[in-house]
């Protein structure tokens, strides 16, 4: 039986997909060792805030299966009511664990599972925002790459609620499709990561909500927007519903602020902010080993405030990237160099049987396409 050209395309993108999936999974399991292979019985240094992800999630997953109306009057500094918005909710990823917890009453586990698969998840879904850029497989792989293990997110594994951000390239993959092809699904399914990611991180929904304003104002300076009432009929009633499933979770957070007197200022946030240190600081072995041979540089970066050093191999993966498409010259979007037209078969024949251009006397010069005399 032949299959037809759609559904082979199809089945191909289902393989390849399959396999960045399993790529990702392998690379999780060995980057994050010894952790990977034993997630029920190991976990990432016990600090204050993985106590408190192990709380959330266990407090979550009670209070979705046994009072999810009382969500957020959780079971610290009673009588206070809605003590859990005094921190991140986590119920996005309390619904991945909630299944592990409930077989092992485990919350080491569950809390593990949602790390290790918001490795797996980054990497897949910014291997899937690459391609819809216009990127080639490898570049789009090393993307991943850089996205899922980078140091900057990596390091970050222990604190849950930062580490979690594995939705913002899919939202922004579909936001892309939807501005490429104009199509409604792509815009629903965009929001619905929106409001996923919301749902795992108020942080992580923070940052894509930047990082769509400032699409949005890139497309508006372009002229590259749909028009409005384009917008409004595409989102729709679904679209409005699957935003409104944000309201219940932001509000607690709103009368707990007007009712504690709850504000942080700029000020008050001084002392994390990154400094200058940070763009070289890394815990990896390689990087302070490298460090370790210029002790001055060494010295300056033991005052940094956060690892944003992106990493050696980020660095060598983007060089070696960069100058193997400098090599190869131009790729179309599967990767391949695209086709020279005067390669193509019989194409020098037709070339030498193009009949002159001609012109009548007092007639306007014919255009190379259209009508004669026709501007386009």
């Amino acid at each position: 039986m032949i299959e037809s050209a759609p559904s082979g395309r199809a089945a191909s993108r289902r393989r390849r997909a399959a396999a960045v999936v399993a790529a990702f999974v392998a690379l999780t399991a060995l980057l994050t060792f010894p952790l990977s292979v034993g997630p029920a019985t190991r976990a990432l240094p016990l600090s204050a805030d993985t106590r408190l992800f192990l709380w959330t999630l266990s407090w979550d997953v009670h209070a979705l299966t046994h009072q999810p109306l009382h969500l957020f009057d959780a079971n610290i500094f009673h009588p206070e009511p809605r003590t859990l918005a005094y921190s991140e909710h986590l119920v996005g990823s309390a619904v991945i664990g909630a299944p592990f917890l409930l077989a092992t009453d485990n919350p080491v586990l569950a809390l593990n599972v949602a790390v290790l698969l918001s490795c797996v998840l980054s990497g897949a879904g910014t291997f899937l925002l690459a391609r819809q850029l216009g990127i080639g497989p490898l570049g789009a792989f090393v993307a991943g790459v850089i996205f899922a293990f980078a140091p900057p997110r990596f390091t970050r594994l222990a604190q849950l609620h930062l580490a979690t951000v594995q939705w913002i390239p899919f939202c922004l993959a579909f936001v892309h499709a939807y501005l490429a092809r104009g199509r409604r699904r792509d815009l629903l399914a965009a929001i619905a990561f929106f409001t996923l990611q919301s749902l795992t991180s108020g942080h992580g929904g923070l940052f894509l909500l930047l990082a769509l304003l400032a699409l949005g104002g890139y497309l508006l300076v372009r002229r590259g927007l749909p028009p409005l009432r384009t917008l409004g009929r595409d989102v729709g009633i679904a679209g409005l519903l699957l935003l409104a499933l944000n309201l219940p979770f932001l509000v607690p957070y709103f009368r707990v602020q007007r009712e504690l007197g709850l504000r942080r200022t700029l000020g008050a946030v001084y002392d994390w902010v990154p400094n200058a240190a940070s763009l070289l600081a890394s815990p990896t072995h390689v990087d302070q080993a490298l460090l370790s041979l210029v002790p001055p540089l060494e010295r300056a970066v033991a005052d940094a405030k956060a690892y944003m050093f992106p990493g050696w191999l980020t660095l060598l993966l983007v060089a070696a990237l960069v100058v193997g498409r400098a090599r190869r010259g131009p790729r179309t979007r599967s990767g391949r160099a695209p086709p020279d037209p005067a390669r193509r078969p019989g194409a020098a024949h037709l070339a030498r049987m193009r009949p002159p251009r001609l012109r009548a006397p007092g007639c306007p010069a014919a255009s190379r396409r259209g009508r004669p005399g026709r501007r386009r």
